[in-house]
Order: C-alpha cells, then structure tokens, then sequence
C-alpha cells in the first residue's frame, strides 16, 4: 500500500468512525467520476462528547461566577450539569452535526467559555462565536475543481 493510499485509509477511518485522529494530512481523492475532493484529517471527538465537554466548562464557569448553590440560578452542580446538558445536546444534534465535531475548534470554543466575564449572562452558547454549531461541526470534504 503506498502512503497516498495508507493516508487516505487513516484520513477515512477517523472520519468515519469519529474518533481522535492524530494525524492532519490533506489528501486528494479522485473518484471515478474524474471530480477531485479535498479530504483532510481532522481530530474529531462525537457530538455526545462535545456536550459533555462543554456542560463542564459551562458549570465551572458558573460555579466560578457565584451562580451556583442555595438560592442561586443552580441549586447544585447536578442541578447545572442537567440544564445545560439538555441545551447543549439540543445545539448539537447528529442531523446538525453529522460528521462530529472538530476537536481543535471545540477547544477554542472552551477557552472563550472558560474566559468568559461574569458581568456577561451566559445564557445560550450560541452568544459565544467559537461556540456556535457552525463553528464547531465538521465540515463535509471541499470538491476541488
């Protein structure tokens, strides 16, 4: 197997099977039909995982802010953790993000929420730019004229 070919099985197999992928190699596909396609191996991490992932950094924040506790706007972490899971799982559906989520592009995304100001309501995640689905969902293989 020569390493286009061996690149392209790993490029594939990561995608495909939405795991972490060490390996960032672009590679050129050209399928039978003559079109060429960009495919570029991303570190991918399941849309289950980047909830969970941004739930935490989202109840550490607002434990951090003082939001947290008796008479506050989560009685618990528990209470934090089901709210925002619920949001979370809701922005980042299989039918929203179907290839997975770009595990570089969600660490960005956890980096604002973690730097995020108290002054400013965290209400939805969409308020944040780097958090938004369209920032974060994997993107489909570009077609290269």
């Amino acid at each position: 197997m020569d390493l286009a070919t061996r690149s392209l099985a790993i490029s594939l197999a990561c995608a495909g099977a939405l795991v972490a992928c060490d390996r960032d190699r672009t590679v050129e596909l050209v399928p039978a039909t003559g079109q060429r396609t960009t495919v570029t191996a991303a570190r991918v991490v399941t849309n289950a995982s980047a909830v969970t992932q941004i739930t935490e950094a989202r109840c550490t924040r607002e434990f951090a802010c003082n939001n947290v506790g008796p008479g506050r706007r989560y009685s618990n972490r528990d209470v934090c953790a089901d709210h925002i899971t619920t949001d979370s799982t809701d922005d980042f559906t299989t039918s929203d993000c179907p290839r997975g989520i770009d595990q570089k592009r969600l660490e960005g995304c956890l980096s604002a929420i973690k730097n995020e100001s108290c002054e400013s309501p965290l209400e939805t995640l969409e308020r944040i730019a780097a958090c938004r689905t369209g920032a974060l969902c994997l993107a489909a293989p570009t077609p290269v004229p």
